[in-house]
């Protein structure tokens, strides 16, 4: 059998071109990544370090970022100074994203419910109001169902579980397989990742899933906010999709609902209150809205 050296010698330039474009940005992210850590508390999670901020003094509150390509504790600089002349903050990178750990493994809905528990139970230590964004918001919803006591008051933004739920990729397998291989697969997340930064840092683009809209305006992109692999094929393959209907009906703690301009929900409980933000870029705390946004919320905390 004849050797096709010039498909041979392809492949080992793509080899070798894919081998150093992964080493050269891991060590951008990391260096990055190593900087920030020093400002940063760390809580031993059993699937990996989370990196979160402390800040203030008062009672205690938890901001959870949306779980997005690029998604982190970024997403909340505006509430977190000032929120924390009232409250103690804590606003901790999901496990998977930002500076926490990003272990390969099967990201799903349920591992983010109990994460939420196991953070407040764990290292906040006391009941907490909770402000979360996007899916963190329905897996709040979950986690107070399943342990209320660890709950004040919960502020949803942009919550994804009112929706019809969306049957999942019949694709995933094969995209898992693909995102799964040591080298090639690390290459085509990277290469997609870069395309996702570049985009958004220039011209501000829209990023869908499951029909949702989220403006990556919301808060700075930056390269060290770059996601696990995995956790990204659980978001398209739908292995993060709760519906929340009927857990929110059971819960007996203050709730707020905040919805912006792109937010098409239907199904609300009649009983639960909720703001419409009709300016927002997206979502409620985008930078168009995010004054409003904070006086809004911290007139209703305070009821």
């Amino acid at each position: 059998m004849k050797i096709n050296y010039k498909f041979l010698i392809f492949f080992i330039k793509l080899t070798a071109l894919a081998a150093m474009f992964n080493h050269y940005l891991k060590l951008i992210i990391k260096s990055e990544r190593d900087s920030e850590k020093n400002n940063e508390l760390s809580y031993d999670y059993r699937f990996g370090k989370i990196n979160y901020i402390k800040k203030g003094k008062g009672p205690a509150m938890l901001l959870l970022h949306s779980p997005m390509m690029g998604g982190s504790k970024a997403e909340w600089p505006l509430l977190t100074c000032s929120l924390s002349k009232n409250y103690t903050v804590y606003a901790p990178d999901l496990p998977g994203f930002g500076n926490s750990a990003q272990p390969e493994l099967s990201y799903s809905s349920y591992l983010y419910v109990s994460f939420v528990n196991d953070f407040i139970q764990n290292v906040i230590k006391e009941p907490a109001i909770v402000i979360a964004s996007g899916k963190s918001a329905d897996f709040t919803v979950c986690a107070a169902a399943f342990k209320e006591s660890n709950f004040k008051k919960v502020i949803m933004v942009s919550p994804t579980g009112f929706k019809k739920t969306q049957p999942k990729c019949p694709f995933r397998n094969i995209m898992k397989w693909l995102m799964s291989l040591p080298l090639y697969g690390t290459f085509l997340y990277n290469l997609f990742w870069m395309d996702f930064f570049v985009a958004n840092k220039t011209i501000g683009r829209y990023f869908r899933i499951d029909g949702l809209t989220t403006s990556m305006q919301n808060h700075p992109l930056r390269l060290s906010d770059q996601t696990s692999k995995s956790v990204i094929c659980s978001l398209f393959s739908g292995d993060l999709n709760i519906d929340i209907k009927k857990a929110i009906t059971k819960l007996n703690i203050p709730i707020l609902i905040t919805l912006g301009s792109d937010d098409n929900i239907n199904g609300i409980p009649a009983e639960i209150e909720t703001l419409m933000f009709c300016k927002a870029e997206g979502s409620p705390h985008s930078p168009s809205t995010s004054s409003e946004f904070l006086v809004k919320i911290t007139a209703w905390l305070k009821k």
